[in-house]
């Protein structure tokens, strides 16, 4: 979220996918970070964010996963736009909340990069996971959001 927020947005934790998993959680415990209560999630004393690696794999289509070249020069590989949306609408689902952060998340990236939006993926996604009259309803909902900040802040 931070990184298409450009840091705005973030959610409450920080889910890394590695090669040799076991190898990063052998890093982690060497920093200092402690397991946490759940399974999978790492804590550093001083700094108030969990650190989990829940998989090995990226998920979504990897051919739309985008390349990010930090300051340092490493370069690192994010969920692709579409399916960043996708997974914040599972988890808005999942949360059945309608003012959740998922769902706020979700709307916030649809408006944001509207033009941007493969939508015919996302609807097929969706049908895929049973989530058709969902997928409508957030695109429905990020249209109306999308022409409010038109109004609101209209180009020069």
């Amino acid at each position: 979220m931070a990184i298409y927020t450009e840091g705005s947005e973030a959610t409450e934790d920080i889910d890394l996918v590695v090669e040799g998993r076991h190898l990063a959680l052998d890093v982690l415990a060497a920093l200092g970070f402690r397991r946490g209560a759940s399974a999978g999630v790492w804590w550093y004393p001083r700094l108030h964010i969990p650190i989990e690696i829940p998989d090995t794999v990226l998920v979504g289509d990897p051919h739309r996963v985008i390349d990010v070249v930090l300051e340092s020069g490493l370069r690192v590989h994010v969920i692709g736009l579409d399916d960043l949306i996708l997974d914040r609408m599972d988890q808005a689902a999942a949360q059945r909340n309608p003012t959740g952060d998922a769902r706020r998340q979700a709307l916030l990236l649809m408006a944001t990069y509207w033009d941007d939006l493969d939508q015919h993926y996302i609807r097929e996604q969706a049908r895929r996971r049973s989530a058709s009259d969902d997928c409508e309803r957030f695109l429905a909902e990020a249209a109306r959001l999308r022409a409010e900040i038109a109004k609101e802040h209209p180009p020069y």
